[in-house]
């Protein structure tokens, strides 16, 4: 199916319908019913009924889960409803350019706290007084506990006032800002200071009340004039007010728990208190407060929210992307561009070489014998037989001269399998024409040779096949894996430097097994897994960045003989079809005889032209 991505900002879809389940809670695990949150008794209530629905309707989606902290994604892999789902962890992104730290003389100034020498602990979250989870009980109960109260400041934002004490309206309109420019938000929050600055004391600590604060720029006043913001939630999903504080290069006291653990670093960044202890918070308060290095932290503070930067954040977020999409999420929609009308219940396999069809290394010959033998046994139920052909099991290609050979299968002369077959369909690129295949309807594309149209051809393909005889390192092959679309191949030369067998596509032993191999992708179950395991395994070992680093590590290895010795001269081995790596030796003489052993997996035959190219400059330059 269609790939879906899914983010988790809380628990609710793994569950029977809770924002946060109870500790002794089991039902997430196993299945919800008589939930204690909603003090039901009843089997059948409607946590059990939503928990139900959700088990029949996950099964039918290619669905990926993005849990936003590391607690979320690993809530998703114990519960029953995920567990058997792609489950990753891409956080929140923060713009660092935006929050970031400003002079606190002139934050405090902005407020009207210029000539206060008091420590300020701020605190804040939407409703945080209304909302029991945010932890406001535990935070008084802290502050009570902290040493010089009459040092101390406390300002709380997002809400009006502290409901056991105070009338005001949360509700109050006047008191919401929501501005963009740094003199509006300072008149904003000079008002809101004269607004609701009030004597109440909250354990014993003078208090303001900040109200309800919209903008970045407030926000980031409110944090670069604070000392210590407090964030003492039972749970978060991931702890945005956390992140935006750090950022503006202001420490951050926490409960070590879900997703705040991903945010703040123990006693480098911040403290995180253990859960839920009072005590220990209000030691985590005066560890920042009274620290020696305090500037430090704050610096360490700034370095880790930079680990979050949207540019960062972003970049990662659309490699995913790429990998769903390359993994099959619009085949529908590109193969339209090959054909008229496209079939959605057909599949189609592509080949593709210069000249592919006239060259017989290509392994044209190869593939029709295999597509004519799977055409042939399409018919009978091949779940558990491997399809077969009059080659003698298990022999290897790579290893007989097949220059004059005729493979065929089992089919008499001339019989017309199209009837037999009307599943499968073949792309053949890199040649204008050639012979059609027996029962296969086969598309010549003709010579393509830009980029963007081999793309789309990869991508329209649901398997490629590289029935070559003799490869080398087939760009072919890590084309098509990075379009997500998985490969057959027999398993010689350099192609199981590529393909993984069964995890990004098959190594074929044999014409017969060819056959089994395209069978296996076309028919697989997991046919999207296999097509982003296909692309993440071209990211892993052959990104262009990657590779580049290597040649210019190894570049500057042979320029400078390795840091310690005069280059003398150069020479390389190159093992075509027969190893899977290529290796560069370099004898170096100087005062005693050394050999330098470089290893090195090339993308293609111009790493060794360019090799070769460099050592005639050293050679000429010696």
């Amino acid at each position: 199916g269609v790939p879906f991505f899914g983010f988790v900002r809380v628990p609710t879809p793994e569950r029977g319908g809770c924002l946060c389940a109870p500790p002794a809670c089991i039902g997430v695990s196993i299945k919800c019913k008589k939930c204690p949150l909603l003090n039901s008794g009843a089997k059948f209530d409607i946590s059990f009924l939503t928990f139900r629905a959700k088990a029949k309707t996950y099964p039918k989606l290619n669905l990926t889960i993005n849990g936003l902290s590391k607690w979320i994604a690993n809530s998703a892999k114990e519960s029953a409803l995920l567990k058997d789902k792609k489950i990753i962890n891409l956080p929140n992104p923060i713009d660092t350019d935006i929050y970031k730290p400003l002079a606190k003389p002139l934050a405090r100034e902005i407020l009207g706290l210029e000539n206060t020498n008091k420590k300020i602990i701020s605190f804040g979250a939407i409703n945080p007084l209304d909302t029991d989870r945010k932890g406001y009980a535990e935070l008084k109960a802290a502050l009570n506990m902290l040493k010089n109260k009459e040092n101390i400041k406390l300002v709380v934002f997002g809400a009006s006032g502290d409901i056991s004490q105070s009338t005001k309206s949360k509700g109050d309109s006047t008191n919401s800002i929501d501005s963009t420019d740094l003199i509006d938000s300072a008149n904003h929050l000079k008002d809101s200071h004269s607004k609701y600055s009030t004597n109440e004391l909250v354990s014993g600590i003078e208090t303001i009340y900040m109200g309800y604060l919209s903008d970045d720029i407030s926000l980031r006043i409110l944090y670069s004039l604070s000392d210590v913001v407090v964030v003492p939630s039972l749970v978060e999903s991931f702890g945005q007010v956390a992140l935006e504080s750090l950022a503006c290069g202001t420490p951050v006291v926490a409960f070590d728990t879900s997703g705040l653990k991903d945010i703040i670093e123990h006693k480098v960044s911040g403290y995180l208190a253990e859960p839920y202890s009072e005590c220990d918070l209000a030691s985590g308060i005066e560890w920042i407060l009274e620290s020696p290095n305090y500037a430090q932290i704050a610096q360490n503070a700034r370095a880790k929210a930079l680990q979050f930067d949207s540019n960062l954040v972003a970049k990662n977020y659309i490699d995913f992307y790429q990998k769903i999409i390359n993994g099959g999420g619009y085949k529908e929609l590109l193969k339209s561009l090959f054909f008229a009308s496209p079939n959605k219940a057909k599949k189609y396999i592509a080949f593709g070489a210069i000249s592919g069809t006239e060259v017989k290394r290509k392994g044209y010959g190869e593939l029709k014998a295999a597509l004519e033998l799977l055409g042939k046994n399409l018919g009978r139920n091949l779940s558990n037989e491997n399809l077969s052909s009059e080659n003698p099991p298990g022999e290897n290609l790579a290893e007989r001269n097949l220059s004059n050979e005729n493979l065929s299968c089992k089919n008499p002369p001339g019989e017309n399998l199209k009837s037999a077959n009307p599943r499968y369909e073949l792309l053949v690129f890199g040649s204008s024409s050639g012979e059609n295949i027996l029962g296969i309807k086969t598309h010549f594309l003709g010579f393509k040779s830009d980029d963007e149209t081999l793309r789309l051809i990869y991508n329209a393909a649901d398997v490629f096949v590289v029935p070559s005889l003799a490869e080398n390192l087939s760009n072919a092959i890590m084309e098509s894996l990075a379009c997500g679309t998985p490969v057959v191949a027999f398993d010689i030369g350099g192609n199981g430097d590529m393909i993984e067998h069964k995890l990004n596509g098959y190594l074929a032993k044999d014409v017969s097994d060819l056959a089994n191999g395209i069978k296996w992708v076309l028919e697989s179950p997991n046919y999207a897994q296999i097509a982003q395991n296909a692309r993440e395994s071209v990211l892993k070992k052959f990104d262009s960045k990657m590779v580049a680093n290597s040649y210019i590590t190894s570049y500057e290895a042979i320029i400078n003989g390795g840091g310690e010795y005069e280059l003398r001269f150069l020479f390389f081995i190159l093992h075509a079809y027969i190893s899977r790596s290529h290796i560069l030796y370099s004898q170096i003489l100087e005062s005693k005889r050394r050999l330098l052993y470089l290893y090195l997996n090339y993308l293609n035959y111009l790493g060794f032209y360019t090799f070769y190219q460099a050592r005639g400059f050293y050679e000429s330059s010696l």
